[in-house]
């Protein structure tokens, strides 16, 4: 295979994996393609704009790369600058001297206290040592600014955040039209339906105004996450042969390569979930005429606006992704121990590390119809589950799985009995509790169960209680009748 940009021949020398999505927004969809000097010369150039670009978006997500990682970023909170923290938290300290002696110490995120703290001591022993103050009157004066600060902590619940994004301009839109290039190559798109676009890239040209351009389509693209999309088609047809991207659902673009297509039907799609880093299945099959697309590739107000309200919604959707109901831990607890429960009367018994795994699976699955959002990462699950935690959980599946175990118990034992001579005995709790007691020796001696079940039947008032919510309303109905 040869490098599509240069020609030369790639060895295992002179080439290397080339990420379709670039690395900095967390891609790992890759393909030898390029050979390194192409493949250095266009992530220097284009794609390191492309990044800029998106670099509040990535330090929001916080995502993994296969090489370095996310940086933090300068933004703009109520008028000071600031960096925000890929751990979602925000860095930055500003002084304002009032006059001799007297200044304002502006800090913000997780430290602020402890860093407006050191600020102060560091301007008071300045102050000190050029006033000759005492010992006694420096400490005096840091124990009355450190409780000024602790006083004057104030909890900002939804700040303002300014950053600057930059959605056009060529050499985004050349990294862009790189990413979808990479993607068709990759799917074996035949070059020739390529070569237009290829040269454009390759010397740079302003061509690229007729290949590629933001494009926001509606109900295209993936919801109720943060994705990366790559979906191409190629329609014989209408002639058309195009690629539609999207970065953080947030940045979308259109890459036309032929509007005189005539190979075989193509369609091929990729989609990357960013905030859960694994790739996701993803079927869209998109309608576009050669006069939507001439619209979206073209520089008329009609187009423009459309771009300027679809970035508007995008960064809506993007930003509302984070916003937690008030309740949001409550409801997570309520979800953990609920599917917990599922598991105990649904599933047959458990060992442990099975158990955590469809636990894991369910949570994962019912997270965003029951937490409304999928804020929590499925990273973030397998931590909760498999830290700490993890015998906890465990402990109370076992406690509720032996509950129901004691409840499969009793119908078993009304199946036995209801038609023997110790019928009667079965509304008597004594009696009862006896048989459970005599069938958990017999079936659940040997397994991990036991000692669960012997301990809640030991609890006379608590199995008494829970037959007669559970058994006894049944059992009078047979016993009875």
């Amino acid at each position: 295979m040869k490098c599509y940009l240069c020609g030369k021949g790639l060895t295992d020398k002179n080439s290397s994996s080339e990420h379709i999505i670039p690395n900095a927004f967390g891609g790992k969809l890759t393909a030898r393609i390029l050979c390194k000097d192409c493949n250095s010369d266009l992530g220097s150039s284009f794609d390191s704009c492309l990044t800029k670009s998106l670099e509040w978006f990535s330090c929001k997500v916080n995502h993994s790369r296969s090489r370095g990682s996310v940086q933090p970023v300068k933004v703009n909170i109520d008028g000071m600058g600031v960096f925000a923290l890929p751990r979602g938290d925000y860095d930055g300290i500003k002084v304002e001297k009032i006059q001799d002696n007297h200044y304002r110490i502006h800090a913000l995120g997780k430290n602020a206290q402890a860093k407006a703290k050191s600020k102060a001591k560091e301007i008071i022993l300045k102050s000190g040592k050029k006033y000759n103050w005492a010992e006694g009157k420096v400490n005096e004066k840091l124990e009355k600014i450190n409780s000024n600060i602790e006083n004057n902590i104030k909890q900002i619940e939804h700040p303002l955040v300014n950053f600057t994004i930059q959605f056009g301009g060529k050499d985004v839109l050349l990294s862009v039209m790189k990413t979808a290039i990479n993607f068709a190559i990759m799917k074996n798109v035949p070059l020739n339906y390529l070569n237009d676009a290829i040269k454009t890239l390759k010397e740079n040209n302003d061509d690229f105004k007729s290949f590629v351009n933001s494009f926001y389509p509606e109900n295209i693209f993936p919801e109720n996450s943060i994705y990366h999309t790559l979906l191409l088609k190629g329609d014989p047809q209408v002639g058309i042969l195009y690629c539609l991207l999207s970065f953080y659902g947030v940045f979308n673009a259109i890459v036309l390569f032929s509007s005189c297509y005539n190979g075989e039907h193509i369609l091929h799609s990729y989609c990357y979930d960013i905030w859960n880093e694994k790739e996701v299945p993803f079927i869209a099959n998109p309608y576009l005429t050669l006069e939507e697309i001439a619209e979206a590739l073209s520089v008329s107000d009609v187009s423009w606006q459309n771009n300027i309200t679809g970035i508007e919604q995008a960064c809506s959707k993007f930003l509302n992704f984070f916003v937690l109901e008030k309740n949001f831990k409550d409801t997570l607890v309520e979800l953990v121990f609920n599917q917990i429960n599922q598991i105990a009367y649904f599933y047959p018994f458990l060992p442990k590390e099975t158990f955590l795994n469809c636990l894991e699976q369910a949570i994962i699955e019912r997270k965003s119809v029951v937490l409304k959002n999928k804020i929590l990462k499925d990273k973030d699950i397998n931590n909760i589950l498999r830290g700490n935690n993890s015998d906890l959980f465990y402990n109370q599946y076992l406690s509720q799985k032996s509950m129901v175990e004691v409840l499969n118990l009793s119908t078993r034992i009304v199946s036995d009995k209801l038609f023997t001579s110790e019928k009667d005995n079965l509304l008597v709790s004594e009696c009862f509790i006896r048989y459970l007691s005599q069938y958990v020796e017999q079936y659940y001696k040997n397994i991990p169960l036991y000692s669960g079940m012997r301990k809640f039947l030991e609890d006379e008032k608590s199995i008494i209680s829970f037959l007669e919510m559970s058994a006894y309303p049944i059992l009078k109905n047979y016993i009875l009748s």
